[in-house]
């Protein structure tokens, strides 16, 4: 058949090679058409996890601040029951823990004049148990410590001083 034929063996190779050629271009094509999908769902991709980033951490923001706004609300409810149970050390140690919850608040209530009249109330009664246990005590240094380190401090600095001083009278 070969000496007959106007197929030659190198035309038949040549369109075998043509063929294999156009085979290889199909698949490399692919396989670069597949990276730039890839590549464009991994912007999508990178770009939704930023912006999941982005809300997770303000939900973080906003948890922490719901925090430190019942913590607050918690110590001054304890305080104000401690108050009416006539143990004004107890009190004034929730107050001033109520103090600094509230001192770490982005958005505040404005609720120091209210802490600041009632500690006053306190510290003025001649009565009562002004009992503080040493844990407490400990714990109060630790949080005085850390309330004079707050941002916003020196807005607070002199009505909280003269009340500290005076609280300090009575526990000793």
């Amino acid at each position: 058949v070969i000496p007959h034929s106007v197929i030659t063996p190198d035309s038949f190779i040549g369109a075998c090679v043509s063929l294999l050629a156009v085979i290889v271009t199909l698949a490399v094509g692919s396989q670069i058409v597949n990276v730039m999908e890839v590549k464009s769902a991994q912007r999508k991709y990178e770009e939704e996890l930023k912006t999941a980033l982005e809300k997770i951490q303000q939900q973080q923001v906003q948890i922490e601040e719901e925090q430190h706004r019942n913590s607050h609300l918690h110590n001054c409810n304890i305080a104000k029951s401690m108050q009416d149970d006539r143990q004004f050390g107890k009190a004034c140690f929730y107050y001033t823990c109520a103090l600094y919850e509230y001192m770490q608040m982005k958005t505040q209530l404005g609720n120091e004049v209210y802490i600041f009249k009632e500690m006053h109330n306190c510290l003025t009664k001649k009565d009562g148990n002004w009992k503080i246990p040493e844990k407490m005590q400990a714990e109060l240094r630790n949080v005085d410590q850390l309330l004079r380190k707050t941002p916003n401090y020196h807005w607070i600095k002199g009505q909280y001083e003269t009340l500290w001083l005076e609280f300090q009278k009575w526990m000793n």
